[in-house]
């Protein structure tokens, strides 16, 4: 990929890191190609010779590969292990690591080594992934960012449940504007005392609030800021279309037990989510034997295409691989390593016998590419309940280089249960929250209320 073959709206957020000198947020939809704006703005300007990039675990290569493709003369690296073994990067140009290593040795981690290592730029991809100020890899990256002078940011979901998500992730771009979370926190978010049950005795916790002061709020961050939403960087693309299939449950009595034990448990918020969570499998469980038929029927008439199954239960998935069949599909799941989801994906695009991809949401929704060279449907048998992840998970087969003229995005939806309720409930959420960035998802506390109104 060369220059000329940027977007407008990429070259206009390398312009506009180039104007905040290199601290800033940079927010595209998922598929826009967030990669090719960091490695262009280093192609701009050279002077950014050494650069560190952090990442998930599972695109770790990727980054790699497409550095490869734009800098074949440059050396990268991909770090490995819980602490390091002085390894010599003092001729890498490109060192890549993931979050999860960053700083997990307390005495010897690769945030104290790679912080003194000189590094011109610093690339945070999917930095939503820092918002827990308190976490072990969020204190790794704020050492990092406070001794490099380039520090950019790179996510298409920066806010996953509430607006004190940002908090940390600016911090990082400039620490004197945002040096304390509480005041950011009671200006925009303030917390709220609620009562849980908690075995037999009722307790009060704080918990966030309602977003205020969103105009204040939009204001400050914008300074650090770029963002372009899905029609804009889409535009010249087809909308995905949304189908629901209704099947009924193949274990609907052990259902219908488990929903009487969740409604049951309302006066304990604990129980209620572990309830919750509970019939949440058996859902899942009783939608296996449907989705098969589904998919029989399906490519019965449809046996050249391919499609992209996202599920939440790792017991799921295996259970569907299985029964479709190992010779006609591929899994994909978090506890792979990263070699083997490389050879799942590349088995999937490439052996025309291979029909189904199963993959779980949370590992394959963000920073996988290529599925959309060979399939553009989806669909879900299960769902997850943070709506951005089920959009990423979407956008693994519609993105900025897809060339299908139509896109389908099919849920697997038992009628008359807990599963079309929770769907329909996240649906009116995502619609009524465009008020900050991409809007506020739904907490699980705010779900649990919901489902047990008019009950």
């Amino acid at each position: 990929m060369e220059w000329e073959n940027l977007r407008s709206y990429q070259i206009d957020a390398i312009n506009f890191i180039a104007r905040k000198r290199g601290r800033c947020l940079i927010s595209l939809c998922p598929g826009a190609g967030k990669s090719y704006v960091a490695l262009f703005l280093r192609k701009k300007y050279p002077k950014l010779k050494k650069v560190l990039i952090v990442c998930p675990s599972s695109i770790k290569l990727q980054w790699k590969t497409e550095v490869g493709k734009i800098f074949p003369e440059d050396s990268a690296i991909v770090l490995t292990g819980s602490s390091p073994d002085n390894p010599n990067l003092a001729d890498k140009d490109f060192v890549i690591i993931n979050y999860d290593i960053l700083n997990r040795d307390k005495k010897n981690s690769w945030a104290d080594y790679l912080k003194n290592q000189g590094f011109d730029l610093i690339v945070f991809d999917e930095s939503h992934k820092l918002k827990n100020r308190e976490s072990a890899r969020s204190k790794g990256a704020a050492a990092l960012a406070l001794n490099c002078k380039h520090v950019v940011l790179l996510t298409g979901t920066p806010i996953t449940s509430n607006v004190l998500d940002l908090w940390h992730q600016f911090y990082l771009i400039d620490p004197m504007n945002f040096r304390s979370f509480n005041t950011f926190m009671w200006k925009f978010c303030p917390l709220k005392k609620i009562n849980v049950n908690k075995g037999n005795r009722n307790i009060e916790i704080e918990v966030p609030g309602k977003t205020r002061n969103i105009v204040e709020l939009n204001q400050l961050i914008g300074h650090y800021f770029f963002q372009k939403s899905e029609k804009e960087v889409y535009k010249e693309l087809p909308e995905m279309s949304k189908i629901i299939i209704p099947v009924d449950l193949s274990n609907y009595n052990d259902y219908e037990k488990a929903e009487n034990k969740f409604r049951k448990s309302t006066g304990n918020m604990l129980e209620a989510s572990n309830n919750l969570q509970a019939t949440r499998m058996v859902i899942g469980q009783g939608k296996v034997q449907p989705t098969l038929e589904w998919l029989k029927d399906f490519f019965e008439t449809s046996s050249d295409e391919k499609l992209v199954v996202f599920g939440y239960h790792r017991a799921v998935m295996e259970q569907l691989h299985t029964s479709f069949g190992a010779n006609k599909s591929v899994l994909y799941y978090g506890g792979m390593n990263d070699k083997a989801k490389e050879e799942a994906k590349q088995k999937f695009i490439h052996d025309k016998n291979i029909k189904v991809f199963f993959a779980n949401i949370k590992s394959a929704g963000e920073g996988l590419d290529g599925l959309n060279t060979v399939c553009n449907k989806v669909v879900f048998i299960e769902y997850s309940y943070v709506p951005s992840d089920n959009t990423q998970a979407m956008a693994r087969v519609r993105r900025m280089n897809s060339t299908f003229k139509n896109y389908f995005s099919y849920w697997m939806v038992a009628e008359n249960t807990l599963d079309e309720k929770i769907l329909k409930i996240l649906d009116n959420r995502t619609k009524n929250n465009s008020l900050v960035l991409t809007g506020k998802e739904i907490s699980e506390k705010e779900l649990l209320m919901e489902l047990f109104k008019n009950r």
